[in-house]
C-alpha cells in the first residue's frame, strides 16, 4: 500500500519539519518504493539493497533515484554526507552493532535518522473477518525463519549512545486494500 510517503510526512513534521535535505539514503530499499517516500524532502535519493533481484524494479518505481547493491553495514558513503537516513522495516535484518555506528558516521551533524515499520491491522472496516482469514493461512502455511532480530531495550540503549531521540510515536495510517490499490 502507498503509505511510505505518508509515514515520511508525519515523521518529518514530528522532527519540526527540517529544511529539505540534500541527500537521503534508504537502507534495504527493496524495489525502491520506500526510497520514493523521500521525494520532495531531499534533492538526491539513494537506496541500498542486498538482494540484487529486488532492484530490477527500481528503474520503474524510482527512476530519479540512485541505487547500490550492498548492505547497511558497509554503506559506501563518506562520513557526514547524508542528511536524511531512512530505514523502513529493515533494521531488524541488519547487523545492528555494525550498521548503526556506520549510520551515525555517514549522517551530517544535524542529520536525521527516520526508522519505521509497517504492521497490518487485521480488520476490515465493518467486520473482524480478516483476522480469521489471516489465522487460517498462518496456521496452514508455516512462516519461514527470517533471521530478524528484535530491537530490545538493551540493544537500543547501546545503539543510541551519542544520539538525540527527537521524536518517537506510534500511529496508524489507513490504506484501503482494493485490487486496484494493490496493483499500484
Amino acid at each position: 500500500p502507498p503509505v511510505h510517503a505518508r509515514v515520511m510526512e508525519r515523521s518529518l513534521v514530528g522532527l519540526g519539519r527540517p529544511s529539505a535535505a540534500q541527500t537521503a539514503f534508504d537502507i534495504r530499499c527493496g524495489t525502491g518504493v520506500s526510497t520514493t517516500a523521500s521525494e520532495g524532502f531531499a534533492d538526491r535519493r539513494i537506496g541500498i539493497e542486498p538482494a540484487e533481484a529486488m532492484m530490477r524494479w527500481t528503474g520503474t518505481i524510482a527512476p530519479e533515484a540512485d541505487f547500490i547493491a550492498g548492505v547497511a553495514e558497509k554503506m559506501p558513503m563518506r562520513d557526514g554526507s547524508i542528511h536524511l537516513l531512512t530505514a523502513a522495516g529493515s533494521l531488524s535484518y541488519a547487523e545492528l552493532d555494525l550498521s548503526f555506528p556506520k549510520a551515525m558516521r555517514v549522517l551530517t551533524p544535524n542529520g536525521n535518522l527516520v526508522v519505521y515499520d509497517l504492521q497490518p491491522r487485521m480488520t476490515f472496516r465493518d467486520s473482524e473477518g480478516l483476522e480469521d482469514r489471516f489465522d487460517y493461512f498462518r496456521n496452514r502455511d508455516r512462516w519461514p525463519e527470517s533471521g530478524g532480530q528484535w530491537l530490545d531495550r538493551g540493544r537500543r540503549a547501546r545503539m543510541e549512545q551519542g544520539c538525540l531521540l527527537r521524536c518517537q510515536r506510534q500511529c496508524g495510517i489507513g490504506a484501503p486494500l482494493t485490487p486496484e490499490r494493490l496493483r499500484d
